[in-house]
């Protein structure tokens, strides 16, 4: 009699587990997506902001060494799924009042780097947010069921939803898209809409323009 409450125990904690797992499973499949340079995962979001994001997406090679001065060329395909589950590197600038600070956060470390060099070269990164029920809830539910029956087709095969770009101030020379302030989470649910928002090379890295750079060759006086 004492082993069967203790069986039942098991077999409840079995199940849970399998659940979980599969829960698991089911949560990555909803943010895994194809890339023309291969598989990206993203952060299943839904339960707190109603979005999937994908964060850091790299969008060309690295802007250093001979690339430095050049206009962005495709990243290298990745074989095996990337993560993409962290903004990227903010790009390169003397740190201000707006940040990325040490850390590409908003953190206490903004006050501490003013007029000091922060970032990364490597930054060309863009981040992407979609609704997790792109019909717009269940308030839009009996809408959607309409343009279904009337159209016979949901809204991806009618083009999928609009996408808002956006890309951060700074006087271009500051600004990152990890700033919480820029987080298009709340716009992608609330606009039913996608939101990418992307870094740019700042100050001179993005900025110099010089003939020289862009020839390749001495200017003959």
């Amino acid at each position: 009699m004492r082993k069967f409450p203790l069986l039942m125990i098991f077999a409840v904690m079995a199940l849970h587990g399998a659940a979980s797992a599969h829960d698991r499973q089911d949560r990555q499949a909803n943010v895994e997506r194809q890339t023309r340079f291969g598989k990206v995962v993203g952060i299943d979001d839904s339960d707190s902001s109603g979005t999937y994001a994908w964060k850091g997406i790299p969008f060309a090679k690295a802007p250093v060494g001979a690339l430095r001065w050049k206009t962005p060329v495709d990243p290298d395909r990745w074989q095996k799924a990337r993560k993409t589950q962290q903004f990227g590197n903010a790009c390169v600038q003397y740190g201000r009042i707006y940040g990325p600070g040490a850390n590409n956060r908003f953190d206490p470390t903004i006050g501490t780097t003013l007029n000091q060099a922060v970032g990364s070269e490597d930054c060309l990164y863009l981040n992407i947010w979609t609704p997790a029920d792109p019909r717009g809830g269940d308030r839009d539910k009996d809408r959607h069921d309409r343009d279904r029956h009337d159209h016979g087709r949901d809204d991806d095969a009618k083009g999928g939803l609009p996408v808002i770009v956006f890309v951060h101030g700074g006087s271009n020379v500051s600004g990152y898209t990890a700033d919480p302030v820029y987080d298009g989470a709340a716009l992608a649910r609330t606009a039913n809409a996608v939101v990418v928002s992307v870094n740019y090379r700042l100050g001179i890295f993005g900025f110099l323009n010089v003939a020289q750079l862009k020839s390749g060759v001495d200017l003959q006086e």
